[in-house]
């Protein structure tokens, strides 16, 4: 979803003037040359062992920051995207919604992923 937007609704701070430019990973402010307002990126949580099954979480953390002369804000958050499961019987990955997604899919979303997963 690369591209340049006005406004960023998801973000529920700054105005809805300011121009966003969104590229894999990290999405920069445009707007007002402060710097960058948001940062994005895909990654692998803390995995879960149970016995001979690992469940990795797969997660998105947002972080937003603005600072002035005389104050700072930042907030983050961490939002699921998914998990994959790998066991004696192989390896899955399912969405949020519990859906079964192909491997790929996570692949090309979250660097490293492959290699972790190969590692295990």
């Amino acid at each position: 979803m690369q591209g340049v937007y006005k406004g960023v609704p998801d973000t529920g701070c700054g105005n809805d003037d300011s121009l966003y430019i969104v590229t894999d990973g990290f999405t920069f402010n445009k707007g007002s040359g402060s710097g960058p307002v948001k940062m994005r990126e895909s990654r692998i949580g803390r995995p879960l062992v149970v016995g001979e099954t690992t469940i990795i979480p797969l997660e998105r953390v947002s972080v937003y920051h603005k600072g002035e002369k005389s104050s700072f804000m930042c907030y983050i958050t961490v939002e699921p995207l998914g998990i994959v499961i790998s066991s004696l019987k192989g390896k899955s990955a399912l969405d949020i919604y519990g859906h079964q997604v192909p491997l790929e899919v996570y692949f090309k979303k979250i660097e490293g992923l492959q290699q972790f997963i190969d590692d295990l």
